[in-house]
């Protein structure tokens, strides 16, 4: 959406980036179809990447997801991007 508070209206999971910014290989990914990569901002969100990697353990919440990636950006869903290159519109 080209009116994002952002102006930009998708985020990057920090979660994929080390403590120095540099990202991984996707081929280390346990779970590369279920793994996000990138999704819609919230529209309370001012920055591109999702902030999960301070997540208690590395256990992102319902409410710390929707915190930073719009859910219902299209209706009821929004558009996702996995780590193993496939998209979804998710509900």
């Amino acid at each position: 959406m080209p009116d994002h508070p952002a102006g930009i209206s998708y985020g990057w999971n920090d979660l994929l980036t080390g403590p120095n910014g540099a990202g991984f290989l996707f081929s280390s990914c346990r779970h590369p179809s279920a793994t996000l990569v990138a999704g819609e901002l919230a529209l309370a969100q001012l920055a591109e990447p999702f902030h999960f990697a301070g997540a208690s353990r590395g256990r992102v919440t319902n409410a710390l997801f929707q915190s930073f990636v719009n859910v219902e950006c299209h209706g009821a869903g929004a558009n996702y991007l996995f780590v193993d290159g496939h998209t979804a519109t998710l509900a």
